[in-house]
């Protein structure tokens, strides 16, 4: 997870159509031009007072309200020309005025003369700063695309992973029928957000469709209706699917989820391996681990409890001078051996 901004180059017109809120054009000398932004929203802050920018203040989004106008217009129109131009001058890609503010008569001047566009919101500055960073992130986080398939289940957004051939697409047709919503078949185009989020979409070619083997590609919007597709999840959870010849698991009971690591970004995602075997149900068994996973966030581990619990019997057996299981056992091989020598 990166605490830098992402950083991206796009056309003005594409930054409007994917922005949350309506914006009125106040001054737009070319919407088609090709401005940098990065993912977060900025208050003007110390530019307003002259102070000379100090980061890429050309790719900040810049949003204005009600306190920013007080603050110029306790100052000579002189002054505000003067500071303002030093903002002009950075360039920044746009500038939103919230409807709670009221634009000063002479700050257009400096856009007009730098060529900054310049837009008025009918929401509140406060408003546009708190949904602007999630828009700004979602457009320019960089998107990449993985191998599996990823489905909600009961709420939790799983991605199947595996070898090719190994079941993936059967099992994801499976838990379709059992009312499950299915998000990418094949592929999966997946971000990792500043705050951790890992968000899967699917890709545009392949949306509402599944391949089967035998059957080729089916439209599951047309099988199981248009509630069982959705276009984008939060992945929480990610299952493998193993051949448990080739790849036996290594221990009955787990005592800690293991760690999927995504190839681009570095992310980490809680990560269940499941073997593949003949007559096994794959589809009970994901759901089965959605819920077991479910159940572990929750502080619930049937496993831990089990362990516990032996241990727990094997220190009362010891406190009260009885042999646990494997001294029982070793001594009655001892009695066993001195009554056949004797």
């Amino acid at each position: 997870m990166t605490t830098e901004p992402f950083c991206k180059r796009l056309p003005l017109r594409q930054l409007l159509q994917v922005c949350p809120y309506p914006l009125e054009p106040v001054h737009v000398p070319d919407p088609d031009q090709i401005v940098e932004i990065e993912s977060y929203v900025h208050r003007p802050g110390l530019l307003l007072a002259g102070f000379p920018p100090t980061d890429r203040t050309e790719r900040h989004v810049l949003v204005f309200g009600r306190e920013d106008f007080l603050f110029l217009q306790r100052h000579t129109p002189e002054q505000q020309s003067r500071w303002l131009d030093v903002m002009w001058a950075c360039h920044p890609p746009m500038v939103i005025v919230g409807r709670d503010a009221n634009m000063t008569s002479g700050f257009l001047d400096g856009a007009r003369r730098h060529g900054v566009a310049v837009f008025r919101s009918e929401w509140t500055s406060r408003a546009i700063l708190a949904l602007g960073f999630r828009w700004l992130e979602r457009l320019t986080a960089p998107w990449h695309r993985i191998p599996g398939n990823l489905l909600s289940i009961f709420g939790v957004g799983v991605l199947i992973v595996g070898d090719s051939g190994i079941g993936k697409s059967e099992a994801t047709l499976d838990l379709l029928v059992r009312g499950h919503v299915l998000i990418a078949d094949d592929a999966v185009d997946v971000a990792c957000f500043q705050d951790g989020t890992v968000i899967g979409r699917t890709p545009e070619a392949s949306r509402g469709l599944v391949e089967i083997r035998g059957l080729g590609i089916l439209d599951v919007r047309h099988l199981f209706g248009l509630l069982s597709v959705r276009d984008e999840t939060a992945i929480d959870l990610v299952v493998r699917l193993i051949d448990a010849v080739r790849e036996p698991l290594r221990e009955r009971l787990d005592r800690e989820i293991r760690e999927f690591v995504l190839p681009h970004g570095g992310a980490t995602l809680p990560l269940i391996e499941l073997p593949v075997v003949s007559g096994r149900n794959i589809a009970t068994l994901i759901e089965a681990a959605v819920r077991w996973f479910l159940l572990r966030r929750q502080g619930i581990q049937a496993g831990l409890d089990l362990i516990r619990l032996t241990d727990r019997l094997a220190m009362n057996r010891s406190a009260y001078g009885q042999p646990s299981e494997s001294q029982g056992s070793h001594r009655s091989d001892s009695d066993m051996s001195q009554r056949s020598s004797g």
